[in-house]
């Protein structure tokens, strides 16, 4: 299977969140998610970021605050 990057740019919002589950869901199995220019994240993008991982989606490039963030919140 062949997978491609989703890259998600700037400032990663709940607003956000339903478009990017929809490009997952039009490609199951095939995106990878990579957060390299993502300057922001809020707690609804954080909790999808969460929840993604534990559906083992792949994530890629993710800011050091945010993955500490969701081992806090995974605590």
């Amino acid at each position: 299977v062949q997978t491609c990057a989703l890259p998600i740019y700037g400032r990663f919002t709940g607003e956000y969140v339903r478009e990017v589950e929809k490009a997952l869901s039009e490609n199951a199995g095939k995106v990878v998610l990579s957060l390299e220019n993502v300057t922001l994240v809020d707690r609804t993008a954080m909790e999808f970021l969460s929840t993604a991982r534990s559906r083992r989606i792949r994530i890629e490039n993710m800011p050091s605050y945010v993955a500490r963030w969701i081992q806090q919140e995974g605590s």
